[in-house]
C-alpha cells in the first residue's frame, strides 16, 4: 500500500540512506530544481490530445421559455454553463446528426434515470477521422427536460429531446427601490458589496423605515455572498482564478468544488443566482473528504485539491474509448497501489506521464498518477469524480434531502408587503 508517507519517501531518494548527503549532491540537486519549468495551466484548457480541430464560428442563444428539439447526449460527468465538455463519439452513435448545438443530460446510474434539468451545449471545435468524431463544447444555458418528448435509442448515447429554456432572473438589492427620497438624493445605494460596505451607515437609515433588521436585507443581497464565498475559497485557492461575477461565480463553484452528486443537482436545477449562492455559502462551511466510491476507503482530504487547469479544481477530459471523467487533481493520497507502467500517450497534461491508481482496500479504480521530470510540480493525482464519494463530517453517507440554507432569510413575498416602491 502507499500513502502520503511512502510519497514523501519517495522525493527524497536513496542519496540518504546513510544520513549524509555530499555538497555536490545538494549543488546537482539545486541546479535540477532551478531548470523545471512550472508547468502552464493553460495547456489542459486546449485539450491538444484530441488532435487538431476546425473552429466553428458563431454564437447561439435561445430565448427564455423557448421550447426547442435538439439531439441529446448522456454522460455520467456535469457541465455547467460557461465551462468545456471534449467528446469523442463514433458514427455508430450518430443515430441523429450533431449540428452545432446539443443538450448534455446526466445519467444518474444509481437510479437507472435521466436528471430532469440538463445543459444546452455549443460545439466550438469538431474534427471528423477514422471514423470518429472528436468535439470540444462550452456549456450556455440550462434547461428542463420534457419527459414525454423524449426520443431513446437504447443502445445508442446520442438521440433527441425536447427542452423548455430555463430564464436567468435578474437580481437587484433589495434596497435599490426602496431608498428615501432626501436621503437618496445625496447617498444613493448603488447595490454592490463594495459599496454597501462603505455606505453601510446611510443603508440602515435607508432601512430604517421597515420592520426586519437591516442584516435581514443582507442575506438578499447577492454581491453579499460573493464577498462571503470569495473569502472563504480564497483560503485555499488562488483568488485571481475564482470569478467575480456573481452568476459565474454561482457555476464555477458548482463544477468545482467538491460537492455531493445531490447538491451538484440542487445547483443546476436552481432558478437564480441569488439561491445558488446561498447553496454554495452553505455547502462551504462543510469540511469534506475523498473517499474510494466502492468501499469508503479515504483517499484524500480537500484542503488537498489544487488546480493544475485554468478551468479550475475539477475539470472534464475524455479517453480515447470516448468515456468521460469528470478529474479533480489533488497535491497527495493515501490508501492506493499504482497498476501498470507510465504512459504519456494520450496524456491530458501534456509533458506528464499517466500511471493508473486503485484502490489498496478493494481494487478499484481511482483514477491516475501524472509524473514529469522536467515540470513543476513534479508529480500529482487526478481523481476520476465517479470512483469517488464525497464524505462529510456531519454524515457518513450523501445528504439527498437537505437543502435548506445554511439561515433560512424569510420569504421575499414577506418582505415585498414592508417595500414601498418610488
Amino acid at each position: 500500500m502507499r500513502d502520503e508517507e511512502d510519497d514523501d519517501e519517495d522525493d527524497v531518494g536513496d542519496s540518504n540512506d546513510n544520513g549524509n548527503t555530499s555538497s555536490s549532491e545538494n549543488e546537482e540537486h539545486t541546479t535540477r530544481q532551478r531548470l523545471l519549468c512550472e508547468f502552464d495551466k493553460n495547456i489542459p484548457t486546449t485539450h491538444e490530445y484530441l488532435g487538431k480541430l476546425d473552429n466553428i464560428s458563431g454564437y447561439t442563444l435561445y430565448e427564455n421559455g423557448q421550447i426547442i428539439e435538439l439531439p441529446a447526449v448522456y454522460t455520467n460527468t456535469l457541465v455547467f454553463p460557461g465551462f468545456t465538455l471534449p467528446l469523442v463519439l463514433s458514427y455508430s452513435d450518430n443515430s441523429f446528426e450533431i449540428g452545432c448545438n446539443f443538450i448534455l443530460i446526466w445519467l444518474i446510474k444509481d437510479k437507472k434515470m435521466f436528471f430532469e434539468y440538463g445543459v444546452v451545449m455549443e460545439i466550438f471545435e469538431r474534427s471528423t477521422q477514422r471514423g470518429q468524431m472528436n468535439i470540444k463544447a462550452r456549456g450556455r444555458q440550462r434547461c428542463f427536460v420534457l419527459p414525454q418528448e423524449m426520443l431513446m435509442n437504447p443502445h445508442r448515447q446520442i438521440f433527441k429531446v425536447k427542452v423548455r429554456i430555463l430564464e436567468e432572473a435578474a437580481i437587484t438589492s433589495p434596497v435599490s427601490c426602496t431608498q428615501l427620497a432626501t436621503l437618496r438624493q445625496r447617498h444613493p445605494y448603488k447595490g454592490d458589496y463594495n459599496n454597501m460596505a462603505a455606505f453601510d451607515r446611510y443603508r440602515k437609515m435607508h432601512l430604517g423605515q421597515f420592520v426586519f433588521p437591516y442584516w435581514v436585507y443582507d442575506l438578499y443581497e447577492v454581491d453579499y455572498y460573493v464577498d462571503r464565498i470569495v473569502k472563504i475559497l480564497s483560503k485555499y485557492y488562488a483568488e485571481d482564478n475564482i470569478p467575480k461575477d456573481p452568476a459565474l461565480l454561482s457555476f464555477w463553484f458548482g463544477q468545482n468544488f467538491q460537492l455531493m452528486n445531490s447538491e451538484r443537482l440542487t445547483i443546476l436545477q436552481s432558478n437564480t443566482t441569488l439561491e445558488r449562492l446561498q447553496h454554495a455559502l452553505k455547502y462551504l462551511n462543510i469540511e469534506r473528504n475523498l473517499c474510494c466510491a466502492h468501499c469508503d476507503s479515504l483517499i484524500s482530504h480537500q484542503k488537498h485539491v489544487f488546480a493544475m487547469s485554468k478551468d479550475g479544481l475539477q475539470s472534464n477530459y475524455v479517453n480515447p474509448g470516448g468515456v468521460v471523467y469528470e478529474t479533480v487533481t489533488v497535491k497527495k493520497i493515501q490508501n492506493y497501489s499504482l497498476d501498470g507502467n507510465a504512459c504519456k500517450e494520450f496524456s491530458w497534461f501534456p509533458g506528464y506521464a499517466w500511471t493508473i491508481i486503485k484502490c489498496h482496500e478493494c481494487g478499484g479504480h481511482l483514477g491516475w498518477m501524472f509524473t514529469a521530470k522536467n515540470l513543476q510540480p513534479n508529480k500529482f493525482y487526478g481523481l476520476a469524480r465517479s470512483c469517488l464519494s464525497i464524505r462529510t463530517n456531519e454524515s457518513g453517507d450523501e445528504q439527498e434531502n437537505d437543502d435548506a440554507p445554511l439561515i433560512r432569510p424569510p420569504p421575499m413575498a414577506l418582505l415585498a408587503n414592508f417595500f414601498s416602491l418610488n
